[in-house]
């Protein structure tokens, strides 16, 4: 944490975060502010860090251990390169080689078109994200049953308020600078909830979210962007996924995954207090991610009840509300043996 000056020191909200934390302040839930690795959280850039950040202010891995590597003379980076698969050797002089007798020498990949071989002096280390890492594994060869499974995804659904005339701008200023975790111990109290969020929400993002009744009203949505503000319910998820290698997909995998239902119950809560949470803060009309219609646009504490209840009968089902992820861990398990590696 500290390379990287990750610190809750100093940190300056954007007027989403602030709704935050002052729904949860009227309604007496959790909420707190997040550790920062930004050098000002107060930049409105800050909220464009997704898209790149030419002036470092995000003291992320690129500005940070990654320059190390290069100062020390040690390292070189190669761009747009794609890796087919990595190379090897048998360990030992007896028999075919299997996944647990191989030896990496090396990768082969493609850089503009161009071929491109690197041979390995001491190790091969594959860090391909937990969805590329395990299909490079496999096309390379390597058996292993616990490649690309395991896979967790924190499934992700949304909720978003309008607060009319407001100018929330959403995407200027830091993002996920406040989380709630009121929800965090799940409907069973087994650790499995959701942690109530604030992403940065640009207009491209929101079009993508939002669910389709008709172009006038995207267009109205968009329009109104500039005063709306979102609210993740991120999931800690109980089941677990696969991706596999596949030559026919344009991203080279399949992945294979399905929300549970208690996880989908999770949500549903985190739903319910995220609605609370947006409506205390002052929200003029708050509507989920379902493709049918939830726009609630009163401030009458029943209507908000019956509202959540809607909300809580419609439920996470197959294409029927927007669910997304937020990260993808565990199919690249690590350890000295396949049996007791751990994700």
């Amino acid at each position: 944490m500290a390379r990287i000056g990750a610190s809750e020191e100093g940190v300056v909200h954007n007027a989403a975060n602030q709704a935050l934390l002052d729904g949860c302040e009227k309604l007496g839930y959790h909420a707190k502010t997040t550790a920062q690795n930004l050098r000002d959280t107060s930049a409105k850039s800050a909220g464009w860090t997704c898209f790149g950040d030419k002036a470092g202010n995000k003291q992320g891995t690129m500005v940070t251990f990654l320059t190390d590597a290069v100062r020390t003379g040690n390292a070189s980076f190669v761009h747009n390169c794609a890796v087919k698969r990595v190379t090897y050797r048998a360990a030992d002089a007896g028999g075919a080689p299997t996944s647990a007798k191989r030896r990496a020498t090396g990768i082969e990949a493609e850089v503009d078109g161009f071929a491109l071989r690197i041979k390995a002096k001491r190790c091969v280390v594959v860090s391909c994200g937990s969805l590329q890492t395990p299909c490079i594994l496999q096309r390379s060869g390597f058996t292993n049953a616990h490649i690309g499974r395991h896979l967790a995804l924190h499934p992700v659904t949304g909720i978003v308020a309008k607060f009319n005339g407001k100018r929330v701008h959403a995407y200027e200023g830091a993002p996920m600078t406040t989380v709630s975790n009121e929800v965090e111990p799940g409907p069973k109290n087994d650790g499995y909830g959701c942690k109530l969020e604030v992403p940065s929400t640009h207009p491209g993002l929101i079009s993508s979210s939002i669910p389709w009744h008709g172009g006038a009203a995207v267009k109205a949505h968009l329009l109104d962007t500039a005063d709306a503000a979102a609210m993740i319910v991120l999931q800690r998820d109980h089941g677990t996924g696969v991706v596999t290698n596949d030559a026919w997909n344009p991203m080279g995998m399949k992945v294979n995954y399905a929300v549970t239902d208690d996880d989908k119950e999770s949500m549903i809560d985190g739903m319910d207090k995220c609605i609370r949470i947006l409506a205390a803060a002052g929200a003029d009309e708050i509507m989920t991610t379902h493709s049918a219609a939830h726009v609630h646009r009163t401030s009458d504490a029943a209507a908000l009840d019956a509202y959540v209840e809607k909300v809580r009968l419609s439920g996470i089902k197959t294409n029927s509300v927007g669910v997304f992820s937020a990260h993808q861990m565990g199919s690249c398990r690590m350890g000295v043996s396949i049996n007791t590696a751990q994700g």
